[in-house]
């Protein structure tokens, strides 16, 4: 796909991301939920992520990146949060936190090569080496992800874990599949390795390395 069509994805997903907070605004001010409303303009905020990550950590994102941080925000916070669908459909809350285990270990394999400054024609040279960092980073998100749960149930009394009532269940559920999406990618990974599979992750990654790491 050429960089034009790669551009209107972009702005395609940026525009449904925007639709989606004035949504959630205009519905939470029509049933009185200010709490939801109050969420709607947060949403925007959440597109300030790519950019703002490409200025502090000095890199290059291609489209394919962009809308996968887009997309899984949208999942996450306009439809997971804002909302409600957590609640309303039991397994979008695992899909969602599966999804999670791939980006993370996308981002744990991008960070490996940050650190190590590798070329896209030494991707592979260590590939088991970078598949237990990414994987282990992504589970260190993970965990991160429940303990920020649990203290904004401290802070503010929402208790999206269900703490008081199968908060053990609920974080290790959320774990579970993030473990499982983070496998996935692993294997995605591994294939691309040693068989040249190249999913639609795996072109984003290389992507990544061609415009960081020339």
């Amino acid at each position: 796909m050429d960089k034009r069509s790669g551009g209107a994805i972009k702005l395609i997903t940026n525009l449904i991301f925007v639709l989606s907070g004035v949504y959630i605004l205009i519905k939470g001010l029509y049933y009185n939920q200010f709490g939801m409303a109050v969420l709607g303009p947060v949403t925007f905020l959440f597109l300030l992520i790519p950019p703002v990550g490409q200025k502090l950590l000095r890199i290059e994102l291609d489209w394919r990146f962009h809308v996968l941080i887009v997309l899984f925000c949208f999942l996450a916070f306009s439809l997971g949060t804002a909302l409600d669908w957590y609640e309303r459909f039991p397994f979008f809350n695992f899909f969602v936190h599966g999804l999670s285990g791939v980006l993370f270990t996308m981002v744990g394999y991008c960070i490996y090569g940050l650190i190590k400054k590798q070329g896209i024609a030494r991707i592979k040279s260590d590939w088991l080496l970078q598949l237990a960092f990414a994987f282990c980073f992504s589970m260190m998100i993970a965990v991160m992800w429940e303990i920020g749960e649990f203290a904004g149930y401290l802070i503010t009394g929402h208790d999206s874990q269900h703490t008081e009532t199968t908060g053990v269940f609920d974080t290790m559920y959320d774990i579970i599949a993030c473990v499982l999406g983070s496998i996935l990618m692993t294997i995605d990974y591994a294939l691309y390795s040693k068989k040249g599979w190249r999913s639609f992750f795996i072109k984003t990654l290389e992507q990544f390395y061609k415009l960081n790491m020339r």
